[in-house]
């Protein structure tokens, strides 16, 4: 699979997440993470500064997912 082809699909599973306050809001970052990384390797930076910053933001799942936290910030 291209790295564009990849990007769309994980696109569209990200606009298809539940708002950040739903049950299943502490996995949003798992999904944010692989989209950024996606675009990272495709030099898509901007972009990937982007989706890396929408985890920033998150205020849950912090408590397990923290080590994808951390790195949003790299």
């Amino acid at each position: 699979m291209e790295s564009r082809e990849g990007i769309e699909h994980l696109t569209k599973a990200v606009s298809g997440l539940p708002h950040e306050n739903s049950s299943v809001s502490d996995e949003l970052a798992l999904y944010f993470e692989a989209l950024a990384e996606a675009y990272l390797k495709s030099g898509d930076f901007g972009i990937a500064r982007e989706e890396f910053e929408k985890i920033a933001a998150l205020t849950t799942g912090r408590h397990i997912y923290g080590d994808i936290y951390a790195r949003s910030y790299l």
